[in-house]
């Protein structure tokens, strides 16, 4: 009787992971046409975090994605510059404008831990990853989408096109840690930035 039983659940086990692996594959197809089918060209203006991890998911969802960056590097508010506006007051429309609010001194008032993406975290050793798979893939600035490139961003449906001067600043050497203070400066979540543009392949739509 015994025997009987544990005979019977092994089959109902086995029925039920045939019927689950048959839902996944159904499942898996009518995504992969719905996708298709609700293929967009989207627009994402800034390359900051929020940008970027726009369009990771975008780029993830299959769309076509083209982020606008103004500014020469990746980074949002945090890429810092010493520059200011060329014009203090406001009163010039055609003044030269700086959209950093970074200061050279500042740090987080954050921890570290609690500031990364949640499939990224922010450790040397994540970035270190990101510089590596930059090396690996000859990347230096340049746009690259070799089906090796791709494989390795996690099957991310990149682009081929110009590269901008903010692209072309993302490199192995930016995006190495520097700072390993779990309150760090603002040059260590630039660097993050970069370290998480560059392991998801986002180079090559900005």
């Amino acid at each position: 009787a015994c025997f009987s039983i544990r005979h019977s659940v092994m089959l109902l086990q086995r029925n039920a992971h045939q019927a689950l692996r048959t839902l996944q594959n159904h499942c898996s197809k009518r995504m992969v046409a719905t996708m298709a089918a609700h293929k967009r060209s989207v627009a994402i203006i800034g390359a900051g975090a929020a940008g970027l991890a726009a369009a990771r998911e975008m780029l993830a969802e299959g769309h076509d994605v083209t982020v606008f960056e103004q500014g020469p590097a990746v980074g949002g508010v945090w890429a810092y510059t010493d520059s200011v506006d060329s014009e203090l007051l406001g009163l010039d429309a055609g003044r030269q404008r700086v959209h950093s609010s970074m200061y050279i001194n500042l740090r987080t008032n954050l921890p570290r831990e609690i500031m990364g993406f949640s499939d990224f975290p922010f450790d040397a050793r994540a970035m270190k990853l990101a510089a590596a798979m930059a090396a690996a893939t000859g990347h230096t600035g340049a746009s690259d989408s070799s089906s090796q490139h791709q494989a390795k961003q996690q099957q991310l449906q990149l682009q081929q096109g110009e590269t901008s001067a903010a692209a072309a600043a993302l490199d192995a050497a930016t995006c190495t840690s520097v700072d390993p203070r779990q309150y760090c400066g603002h040059e260590e979540v630039l660097r993050y930035i970069r370290a998480f543009a560059l392991f998801y392949g986002l180079h090559s739509v900005i």
